[in-house]
């Protein structure tokens, strides 16, 4: 009789409209370790990088001095999907106030590309990369613990979820009102409008 033992390790990120695997392979210290980074109140590092749908790589030291609203988003999020009207209704409003900008946490370019030209936002937008070694990425992760027997740590994207970052790059907010809610005009007045 012959036995078969096969052990696999896998990170799995879950986004509330879609699932894929992460492609980098860290242990939960290191993976807490950049959570760490990217807290609430913590000074984004602007070496973090966008991917445009032209595939350059741009730093996020483009939007230094500036407020920031990142709109995180994935392809199959149909949430996502419904806000995009008002969030570009608000960039086209606030441009010269707020840099409203869109972040795919799709887990493939690919993918990335195909919502990109299906929605055509005028938002600008960009691919987060997919990878734990891009800040901007992991301001979208969110750890969980299952809820089965392994009671194992998990790791998942979140989206819709929308990021303030202030004009010296500090975490304002991770969880900022989507545009569709009612407190969402209040907190820009509050955080961007009223400093001006």
């Amino acid at each position: 009789m012959r036995y078969y033992i096969i052990l696999f390790f896998v990170f799995t990120i879950t986004s509330s409209c879609s699932k894929a695997q992460s492609k980098t392979k860290l242990n939960t210290t290191e993976i807490d370790q950049k959570l760490d980074l990217v807290k609430k109140g913590k000074v984004i590092d602007y070496n973090s990088w966008l991917v445009t749908n032209k595939k350059d790589t741009i730093s996020f030291k483009e939007f230094q001095n500036k407020w920031v609203l990142i709109d995180f988003w994935s392809t199959g999020c149909v949430p996502c999907i419904k806000e995009f009207p008002l969030i570009q209704k608000f960039y086209e409003a606030y441009k010269n106030d707020i840099q409203v900008i869109a972040v795919s946490v799709d887990n493939s370019f690919k993918r990335y590309m195909k919502g990109y030209r299906k929605y055509d936002l005028s938002i600008p937008n960009f691919y987060g990369g997919y990878s734990y070694s891009n800040p901007i990425f992991n301001l979208n992760i969110q750890k969980f613990r299952s809820n089965d027997q392994s009671n194992s740590v998990r790791y998942r994207t979140s989206v819709p979820q929308y990021v303030l970052i202030d004009p010296k790059g500090t975490i304002v907010d991770k969880n900022f009102p989507k545009p569709s809610s009612q407190e969402f005009m209040k907190l820009i007045n509050k955080y961007v409008l009223s400093k001006k």
